[in-house]
């Protein structure tokens, strides 16, 4: 059913539309929470659940803008509440590269030669960060919000979250390092 059509039909407070609406977004909003919450399927499930609630409610004043981005924005913004606050801020030191004293590596990094196949160690390797760095790196990369909604969203600076960013990115690297890294 077309955007413009369902909404319609969900103004008017129909039940088919209802279940088109969560059978076509909710296994799409069910993945992104549950990549915010850790895989907590019970925490993921009762986010998605709160996002239709709130769209259901709010239908009246949905302003035309793409349904499912409506939807997305509405569900992550629920998986966030249900985030411990402030996120700890675990130590990530251990995942960090390290230098010598004359400021290079002490392991130089190798070019990498990631296979189609990367998605499953990258996806292990991002749930193996500290939640304070994941959030921010799953939000800024992987949700396409900037460092301003990100720090918005989280309560926290831009120059934080930009810091954060650096060292889940980093940290990231040396994770995925064993997997595409290859000596030249």
């Amino acid at each position: 059913m077309e955007d413009t059509l369902l909404v319609d039909a969900l103004r008017r407070g129909e039940a088919p539309a209802f279940e088109t609406l969560v059978r076509n977004h909710g296994p799409r909003l069910l993945e992104m929470t549950r990549r915010l919450l850790r895989h907590d399927d019970d925490a993921a499930r009762a986010a998605v659940q709160d996002a239709f609630v709130l769209a259901f409610d709010a239908i009246e004043g949905f302003d035309g803008v793409e349904l499912a981005a409506w939807l997305h924005d509405l569900a992550r913004s629920a998986a966030l509440l249900r985030l411990p606050r402030p996120l700890a801020e675990e130590p990530i030191d251990a995942l960090l590269p390290a230098f010598l004293d004359d400021g290079h590596h002490v392991r130089h990094p190798h070019a990498w030669s990631a296979p189609a196949e990367a998605g499953a160690p990258v996806r292990d390797a991002v749930d193996r960060l500290p939640d304070a760095f994941r959030i921010v790196l799953l939000l800024h990369d992987g949700e396409g919000l900037g460092v301003s909604a990100v720090a918005r969203a989280l309560g926290l600076t831009d120059n934080l979250v930009k810091l954060r960013l650096h060292r889940a990115r980093q940290a990231l690297r040396g994770l995925l390092e064993a997997h595409f890294g290859r000596e030249n």
